[in-house]
This record gives C-alpha cells, structure tokens and sequence, in this order.
C-alpha cells in the first residue's frame, strides 16, 4: 500500500493513523483532478497536444514545486522546522531546502518525474464534442483563428 497518502494526512492535519489515512487519500483525490484539470486547460488554450508538449508541462509544474513551493512549506506545515528554526518537541520534520535536496540528491529528479507522466498522459486529451473549454466557439474554428494570428 502507498504510504504517501498517510503521511500527507498525519503530518499536516492529524496524528491520528486512522483519519490521517482518510484525509491524506482524500487530499490526493481532490489534487488529481485538479491537476488533471490544469492540464486540459493548458492543452485547450494551447489547442494542441502532444507528449512532448505534455513533458514540457509536466517539468515547468514541477519546477514551480520546487523552486517556489518547497521553500516556503515549512512556513506553512505546523510540524515542520524551518531554516531559522530548528526541531523542537512539536516540529521534528526537516525542511526540504532548495530543490528539497535536504532529503537526498535524487529527490529532484523522483520529483519531477510523476508531473512529466502526467503530461505525457494527459496529451492524450481530445476536446468533448468538438467544444473547447475556455469559450464556446468550435475548436477548429478557434484553432484555426489563433494560427491565422487573429484571437
């Protein structure tokens, strides 16, 4: 069974085992869509989609992970230590650090793994019934307008 949900839930919200799996699973429920959602809009206003375009996507959101979220987790995490602030009875995670290197030197690459795939996969995303998502004029005909240079 993946762990990761469990420790998502038990670290930030619950130490309960039982409700932090719940919370955990949950949260990663919700984020999967939402970032299935980031891809299609992304794919919709771009009105293509490929894999190596969906790599591309996948590694710019993971960068933004960790350049710019990681840093500042543990100014929101409540069990984290921080760069300032070491562990204390309450706060015995360490913080990730640039890049989250503070927990390996592969963590970067492990990192950016799972959001490339997700790109890949989702650059198999086709518009329902020729509509986009972004406005309602056909998707050929809205296409064909952005590559004629006139939106």
């Amino acid at each position: 069974m993946d762990e990761h949900p469990l420790h998502a839930g038990r670290t930030v919200f619950t130490p309960d085992h039982r409700r932090a799996l719940v919370v955990g699973f949950a949260l990663h429920f919700f984020n999967g869509w939402l970032f299935a959602l980031f891809y299609a809009l992304v794919f919709d206003a771009l009105c293509q989609s490929g894999l190596l375009l969906g790599a591309l996507v996948g590694l710019l959101q993971a960068l933004v992970v960790l350049i710019t979220l990681l840093p500042i987790l543990p100014s929101l995490h409540p069990r984290m230590a921080s760069e300032h602030r070491g562990p204390g009875p309450t706060r015995a995670l360490e913080p990730p650090g640039f890049l989250a290197l503070n927990y390996g030197r592969r963590t970067p690459l492990v990192t950016i793994r799972p959001p490339r795939l997700r790109g890949v996969i989702g650059a198999f995303y086709q518009p329902l019934q020729g509509k986009r998502i972004l406005t309602s004029r056909p998707c050929c005909e809205r296409c064909k307008s952005l590559k004629a240079g006139a939106l």
